[in-house]
């Protein structure tokens, strides 16, 4: 009996996340002879800690897929230290012990989606952040670990190789811009590709003007605006330094 298809825009997402895992598997053959322990982008994280995290989101997004399939709420981790605590062992490991690591884990958690039929992706799984969310939700976060991490291990592949639907992905979520800026700044930011704009911040603040590329704004708005500091332009101030990625 034929499997029953999923709904396009799960399925879509899906293969969105299996480009990326490509992606950055051809990535990891260019890391073969780093130090795990050079620091990454991700701010206080080595290569290291980058890698065994993309490993256990995988895990724990499976842990979530099987626990649907069963009819259980399964969380991801078992606690938020748990998973501070497993990054932090296993950022230590050799560079193959790491690669290897996300290859096995990236492979079983699509065997795990592979396995599920459209009802269970409608089930709900506990995030150790977001509370109970359905799993269908879960490929676009495992897109998001995956094109940012990628860019966090600075092995060439920067945020203007983005697909653009994942800058799409990105930009959707400027509306929470405003809770994000310093106090005392407006900010207006144009997408010089797109024509694009959007303003955020009380109108009296100072204002600082953004433009740039819509995957450089992308880039900043995940906290990561190093790699797009050069195709970026800002007037009346500094790029202003944003709260944490959500």
């Amino acid at each position: 009996m034929a499997a029953e298809p999923l709904p396009a825009g799960l399925a879509g997402q899906i293969t969105h996340v299996d480009d990326a895992t490509g992606r950055l598997l051809a990535g990891l053959a260019r890391l073969a002879g780093t130090d795990p322990a050079r620091p990454s982008l991700c701010a206080g994280w080595t290569v290291g800690h980058v890698l065994t995290h993309l490993a256990r989101n995988a895990d724990g997004l499976r842990r979530g897929a099987e626990g649907a399939r069963r009819g259980e709420q399964v969380p991801m981790y078992d606690s938020l230290q748990a998973r501070t605590d497993d990054i932090e062992s296993g950022a230590a490991r050799t560079m193959a012990e790491l690669t290897a690591d996300v290859i096995t884990s990236a492979a079983a958690l699509r065997r795990a989606w592979s396995a599920m039929h459209p009802a269970d992706w409608e089930r709900a799984m506990a995030h150790h952040r977001a509370g109970l969310l359905p799993l269908s939700e879960t490929p676009g976060m495992r897109l998001s670990e995956l094109e940012i991490h990628h860019v966090d291990l600075g092995c060439g592949f920067g945020p203007a190789a983005w697909p653009g639907s994942f800058v799409a992905q990105l930009l959707s979520a400027i509306g929470r811009l405003p809770a994000r800026l310093p106090a005392g700044v407006r900010v207006d930011v144009r997408a010089t590709d797109t024509g694009a704009r959007w303003s955020a911040g009380p109108d009296r603040a100072r204002r600082v003007d953004v433009s740039g590329p819509s995957w450089a704004i992308a880039a900043w708005l995940a906290g990561r605006p190093a790699p797009a500091a050069g195709a970026l332009s800002v007037a009346g101030g500094a790029l202003p330094a944003l709260a944490p990625w959500p």
